[in-house]
């Protein structure tokens, strides 16, 4: 939560090290309010072309916990910052970028259950835009 996007690609260029976007850290941390398809863009743009860009997906959890423990016996409200269980097909159609090349990881508590949960709410929500998430 200390580095923006605009410092990554700052310390990327410094270092020729490609930068990795992720749709949780931009959403978290985004001081110069760069759209998510502008940031995307400016990232995928740090790899060299013959290397495939890489980019993370995943969605806050909002999910109310109960605490585990008898005696504390409390609520927890969700902290954007944790992972959710599922990743909301909202964060991963903001994360395709139409022309672009790229390989998606799903970052979801869930793991494969996440990914075919994931695929089933595409089907019925953006059924055009699925076989651009292969």
């Amino acid at each position: 939560h200390t580095w923006s996007l605009g410092d990554a690609i700052d310390l990327s260029q410094r270092c020729a090290v490609p930068v990795v976007y992720d749709t949780l850290h931009h959403l978290l941390h985004n001081p110069y309010g760069l759209s998510p398809a502008m940031a995307l863009g400016a990232a995928l743009d740090t790899w060299p072309s013959g290397r495939r860009p890489k980019i993370h997906a995943s969605s806050p959890r909002l999910n109310v916990q109960v605490d585990p423990h008898p005696r504390t016996a409390r609520v927890l409200l969700p902290r954007w910052q944790e992972h959710s269980d599922l990743l909301h097909p909202r964060d991963l159609l903001e994360a395709i970028l139409p022309g672009r090349s790229y390989d998606i990881m799903i970052e979801a508590k869930a793991g494969d259950l996440a990914v075919l949960h994931l695929r089933k709410q595409l089907s019925r929500i953006a059924p055009r835009e699925q076989g651009a998430v292969a």
